[in-house]
């Protein structure tokens, strides 16, 4: 049996992916559309950022609901996805004013902010209790 820090790192790691999918898939679908790739950004992060915030709270760090969509809970965890949005879109906008491939900037985007957020999340989903 693994110790409960690398059950949350694994489920952390999943839960990124299924967030990630959701961000591009969005992403993807809102240019096939015809918006705009930095509108198509904001649309894709946004649907990661509602998915993170249930499943890590729900599976990774193993609260209720009734837990998490409390005010000490969701006013964190917006202040986390703002740094996350940040970082992400100035990432997005470097990367594809450089090589004007919209696909690689979102990649390159996802890569940045997935680095800081375990001990972010942690720190967020640790409190809703």
């Amino acid at each position: 049996m693994l110790p409960q820090a690398i059950t949350r790192v694994v489920a952390f790691l999943g839960v990124g992916v299924v967030n990630s999918l959701i961000d591009v898939i969005v992403f993807l679908l809102a240019m096939a559309m015809g918006v705009p790739p930095l509108a198509a950004h904001v649309l894709g992060f946004a649907a990661g950022g509602l998915n993170s915030f249930l499943m890590n709270g729900l599976v990774t760090f193993g609260r209720r609901l009734v837990d998490i969509v409390r005010w000490r809970t969701v006013v964190p965890f917006i202040g986390v996805l703002a740094v996350q949005f940040s970082i992400g879109t100035a990432t997005f906008w470097l990367a594809h004013h450089a090589t004007g491939w919209p696909i690689l900037a979102k990649l390159m985007a996802i890569g940045i902010t997935t680095v800081a957020s375990f001990p972010l999340m942690r720190r967020v989903f640790a409190a809703a209790r």
